[in-house]
């Protein structure tokens, strides 16, 4: 090895996703090209995925091995990485292309791989927490009535409702704020 080529320190499988999955919320946040993010936060769950299965006791895992019809597991996980899996595998077919996929596929992906993460690691790095909320106020639907009430007590349902009724790009703009205010005294809140 060359003198003047920098060693990178060895890291662990659960800190690598955490920095693909961190690297993932910043670009997103940033608009940054979706099919990149895509690829950085589907290797990321590709790490945390078999993580899991060998734990055995993680949360989020089996809620998705729960709501899946018996013999459908490898239907369900096939949609769910049809777009990285067309981005990994140029060897199959060099001449697919990939339809209907929206950049907001990128909002679930990384949700999904922050609660896999969280379940394997207890914990949340500060930019996948910045990403919680800002997901959960966007799409509060999604949530069952207990965690709802853990949205930001600062946040009034007429701000929701505000930021709701914006475009996209106002969406991510919120969260880039939110990501760049983490570190200011008194922080910003939607």
């Amino acid at each position: 090895m060359r003198a003047d080529i920098r060693k990178l320190p060895s890291i662990t499988k659960l800190e690598a996703a955490r920095r693909q999955i961190d690297f993932a919320i910043e670009h997103h946040f940033a608009e940054a090209d979706p099919f990149v993010i895509h690829t950085v936060i589907s290797a990321a769950f590709g790490i945390l995925r078999p993580l899991a299965e060998r734990h055995g006791n993680v949360r989020a895992h089996r809620a998705f091995a729960d709501i899946i019809r018996p013999g459908k597991e490898q239907e369900f996980w096939g949609y769910v990485n049809r777009a990285s899996n067309f981005l990994k595998h140029a060897d199959r077919d060099p001449d697919a292309s990939l339809e209907d996929v929206r950049e907001e596929i990128n909002d679930s992906a990384i949700f999904v791989a922050l609660a896999y993460y969280a379940d394997l690691a207890g914990r949340l790095s500060r930019p996948m927490s910045v990403f919680q909320v800002w997901h959960a106020v966007l799409h509060p639907e999604l949530l069952i009535d207990e965690h709802r009430a853990e949205l930001p007590k600062r946040t009034s349902q007429a701000e929701i409702d505000r930021l709701l009724a914006m475009p996209r790009a106002l969406h991510l703009k919120a969260g880039r704020q939110l990501l760049q205010g983490i570190n200011s005294p008194g922080g910003i809140h939607l």
